[in-house]
């Protein structure tokens, strides 16, 4: 169609995230308006669910920068031929604007630098206290200079980032279909979706559970996530398969992989955990607020802003394993209070992210880094 704009999204992982969720999910609600198409990293495991969603994608060798010393060594030549590549493709697909999907991406920032026009936002999903200061000041004096807009996931993040008119919030989407949750028989099932990452609390969860699993040995604790292809987190996988033995509740834990239906996951399963020790927002307690889960999780940063405690479900302090027992076993004897934070969470989480509150709240930043660029 004649006068569509197009926007191109760079997206750094490797692994299908929460971010590269969020950024989909907005792409979908958008895509009458505009046309996107997206970068991945070459070999990403996100590249075919893009394109299911019938979405244009270009695979390049995008790298990040780690603590191993050839990584520090051979990071700005490789970030010069990414820009390089990137700046190939915004102008053979003649893109309008970008949508860099991370701080820590500094393609455009360079490709600024040395004469680049395209004007771009910049989202920070990730919390900026959880890096080094001198990367931090760097990838946020950036995109401080050269973004049009720099998009807060959170609360929780925004406090985190320099006071400027070119600094905004705009929360993560909620999921685009609306499904009945009561339609579906429940199970007797804690769920744990997230990455298998150090620091994701999966570790805490099992602790925490097999403090009382042997009184209620009709429930399960399901482990639902990908290991994002790093030897770092299979062996964190395989420690907490380890950790279930030594506990002797190995019969009552489950470790699955990547799930494409996170939804079915959700709305089967009683109580959904997240304990992590940091979240920059959580797109897994929204989703587990959404799809009819009653939630019991950190006060982390972003789901103290999701979750209304003890109203549309629990917090309790990051690494607090005796506090995570009580409240998993409060919920697991408490039916009619599962039910009641299960309702409320729904109600309150389509209140909270309304579509008019997350994608026109994007699709407005879009028209006015557009309007930037007339």
């Amino acid at each position: 169609m004649i006068g569509r704009k197009k926007i191109l999204i760079i997206e750094n992982s490797i692994a299908i995230t929460g971010s590269l969720h969020a950024a989909l999910r907005t792409s979908i609600a958008l895509r009458d308006k505009y046309d996107f198409v997206f970068v991945l990293p070459l070999k990403s495991k996100a590249a075919d669910l893009v394109k299911e969603n019938h979405f244009q994608v270009h695979e390049l060798p995008l790298y990040e920068i780690s603590k191993q010393w050839l990584s520090l060594l051979l990071y700005v030549p490789r970030l010069f031929r990414s820009a390089w590549l990137v700046r190939k493709i915004m102008r053979s697909e003649n893109v309008s604007i970008v949508h860099v999907n991370d701080f820590y991406n500094l393609i455009m920032p360079l490709w600024r630098l040395f004469g680049g026009m395209h004007r771009y936002a910049c989202y920070v999903n990730f919390v900026p206290d959880r890096f080094p200061a001198i990367l931090r000041w760097i990838w946020i004096n950036s995109h401080l200079l050269f973004a049009s807009k720099i998009i807060a996931v959170s609360q929780y993040v925004l406090k985190q980032l320099p006071t400027n008119n070119k600094v905004i919030c705009i929360p993560d989407a909620l999921p685009g279909e609306e499904i009945d949750n009561n339609i579906i028989q429940k199970k007797n099932v804690l769920l744990f979706l997230g990455n298998f990452i150090v620091g994701k609390g999966q570790d805490v969860a099992i602790k925490a559970f097999a403090a009382i699993a042997k009184e209620y040995p009709d429930w399960k604790l399901r482990f639902v996530g990908g290991d994002m292809g790093l030897e770092k987190n299979k062996a964190y996988r395989s420690e907490l398969n380890t950790m279930a033995i030594e506990l002797g509740i190995a019969s009552q834990v489950e470790m699955s992989g990547f799930a494409k239906d996170v939804a079915k996951e959700y709305r089967e399963a009683e109580i959904a955990l997240n304990f992590s020790v940091s979240e920059s927002f959580s797109l897994t307690v929204q989703e587990a607020m959404f799809y009819g889960c009653s939630v019991i999780a950190t006060r982390s940063g972003g789901p103290a802003e999701l979750i209304d405690d003890r109203h549309s479900g629990l917090l309790v302090p990051p690494g607090d394993i005796a506090q995570m027992t009580l409240a998993i076993k409060f919920l697991i004897t408490n039916p009619a209070e599962r039910e009641r934070l299960r309702v409320n969470a729904a109600q309150s989480i389509r209140e909270k992210y309304a579509k008019s509150k997350t994608i026109d709240l994007l699709d407005q930043a879009y028209q006015d880094i557009i309007g930037l660029g007339r």
